[in-house]
């Protein structure tokens, strides 16, 4: 089973719809791309909570 939609509401009342066309399974994807650089990104507050 696969997701195909997802709707969400916001606290100002607002709701968001995402509908998934096309989702691909099993994909490879560099360590990297899961990876937050703080450098790209000056300004953002980074918390951590592990």
């Amino acid at each position: 089973m696969l997701i195909s939609k997802a709707e969400m509401s916001g606290a100002e009342g607002n709701t968001y719809i995402i509908d998934v066309k096309d989702l691909k399974t099993n994909v490879g994807a560099a360590d990297d791309v899961f990876n937050f650089d703080q450098a790209k990104h000056p300004g953002v507050d980074v918390i951590d909570l592990r």
